[in-house]
């Protein structure tokens, strides 16, 4: 009974780990935000490649806390659900954490679409872009003129 207590409380501590890697995760997508607004050309590339290295190395210790966490669960599950009701504190607790990791988990979502759909933007609104985009009218008018030109 001892070895599942310690096991529990060897599971409540990887998700706090995971928790606080999320936390990183999300100040690293934040910069990604910060960098889009603020920076331009070669400087914004470097800082957003480096954010995407650094939020990669994080996003593999996630998943390699995800690894640690299922190998312990499962090696121990059945003996817990056979003893559910002695540890339902301990599995209350649990349960909060894994909460606690998945609004994390959907925080880092929505601000991933969000800095998707500012890249995006950003990229289509590049003075380059806006200076091909003419109406119709204005592109045929342009046409004849060069036309007459030559």
């Amino acid at each position: 009974m001892d070895d599942i207590k310690a096991k529990l409380t060897v599971l409540k501590g990887i998700l706090d780990k995971k928790a606080e890697i999320l936390k990183q995760v999300y100040a690293v997508m934040e910069k990604q935000e910060l960098f889009h607004k603020t920076l331009e050309g070669a400087d914004k590339e470097i800082m957003l490649a480096a954010a995407c290295e650094e939020k990669d190395k994080l996003v593999e210790e996630a998943e390699e806390a995800d690894k640690v966490f299922l190998s312990i669960f499962d090696g121990f599950k059945g003996r817990l659900n056979e003893n559910r009701e002695i540890y339902k504190n301990e599995l209350n607790v649990l349960k909060q954490k894994i909460k606690n990791v998945t609004d994390i988990f959907v925080k880092i979502q929505v601000k991933e679409e969000r800095n998707k759909a500012l890249a995006q933007k950003i990229s289509c609104e590049s003075p380059k872009i806006k200076g091909l985009k003419m109406s119709k009218g204005n592109l045929l008018k342009a046409y004849e003129k060069n036309k007459k030109m030559t």
